[in-house]
């Protein structure tokens, strides 16, 4: 089985008492991940977990390395000077940031299928691109006003999800640039989650009315963890 490569954003969430929402995400993958010893991270992930976690008082010293050693059980992969030059070739190819063509790189040279990551910069292309969990209860996401500011002001300078209609907004300009970030683009949302059905988001079928090549209905590869899929399949023309 192909592994799964997990870049520091997503184990950091998987340790974040700030989002009960994200880290219920990031630790059901870990944790299917590392049941099926999957789990693939690199040098610069555990690196970057250290230095996030103290910085952000989550963990001592002691407690991070801790978490640290149970994820090196796991496939790290190290970095050398042939891995930073053909990780650089990637950054001025695809216009990716120094770290992230690190971290790309890295899943590359230890064969993974898929890579975790929160999200990668905006603008990038991609040879192809497939996009999960598109589904209604979770895009476009619930409004999330920040309990911190009024939300009179929050509105005023249209804060993203301080209102669901900036939210439904958000989500529309970033499935666009996805559809334009690639020759050959498949968005997909699973059929089923825990024995309940999803449906798909209400932004795929506008999308669809727009650009459509196809509608089908497919099934995952056995290397992906998902179940059924309903996708839409996009190709340059």
């Amino acid at each position: 089985m192909s592994g799964l490569f997990f870049d520091t954003n997503v184990i950091v969430y998987a340790h974040d008492p700030a989002d009960p929402r994200k880290q219920s995400q990031a630790r059901a993958a870990m944790h299917d991940a590392m049941v099926g010893r999957t789990l693939v991270i690199s040098t610069q992930v555990m690196q970057e977990f250290y230095s996030v976690v103290l910085r952000r008082q989550w963990m001592s010293p002691a407690q991070a390395s801790q978490v640290l050693r149970l994820l090196a059980g796991y496939t790290v992969v190290p970095a050398d000077s042939a891995s930073v030059l053909r990780a650089l070739e990637l950054q001025q190819r695809y216009r990716l940031s120094v770290w992230d063509a690190l971290i790309v790189q890295s899943a590359i040279d230890a064969r993974c299928s898929v890579l975790y990551s929160e999200d990668l910069q905006a603008g990038m292309r991609f040879d192809a691109l497939w996009v999960c969990g598109l589904d209604a209860a979770r895009w476009p996401p619930p409004a999330a006003p920040d309990p911190f500011l009024p939300r009179t002001v929050q509105l005023l300078h249209g804060l993203p999800r301080s209102a669901a209609e900036l939210a439904d907004t958000e989500a529309r300009q970033v499935l666009a640039r996805l559809v334009a970030s690639a020759d050959e683009v498949v968005l997909s949302v699973a059929q089923m989650e825990d024995d309940a059905p999803l449906l798909p988001s209400p932004l795929l079928a506008g999308i669809a009315a727009g650009a459509v090549v196809a509608r089908c209905a497919c099934v995952a590869p056995d290397h992906l963890p998902f179940p059924e899929l309903i996708s839409l399949r996009f190709r340059a023309v």
